[in-house]
């Protein structure tokens, strides 16, 4: 919620909850910026365990090969919009290599 808040105060399209497949496999991207071709992913608690984990590498790994990159944020972290949007324009600025 916070995410797609911050992400139209910043006016940067996006698609929530977008499907994409790469070749059998389907994947639900949490936001999706056209823009920038980057996912942007609001990781939850369940994403620490060390096969989770090990399935976003692989996940993100396909995303990349096909030309998007992944930013993760930390739900834990996300308190407010001013905050979400400080880390979505850092995270899209430090995968594109813009940092």
């Amino acid at each position: 919620m916070v995410l797609g808040l911050a992400l139209r105060e910043l006016e940067i399209r996006y698609r929530s909850q977008w499907a994409m497949r790469f070749g059998t496999k389907w994947y639900i991207l949490d936001y999706y910026l056209p823009t920038f071709h980057v996912c942007l992913e609001a990781d939850g608690i369940s994403h620490r365990s060390a096969r989770k984990q090990a399935y976003d590498r692989l996940r993100d790994k396909r995303l990349s090969d096909a030309g998007i990159d992944t930013v993760r944020i930390d739900n834990e972290v996300l308190h407010n919009v001013m905050q979400a949007m400080y880390l979505i324009t850092s995270g899209i600025k430090k995968v594109k290599g813009w940092a």
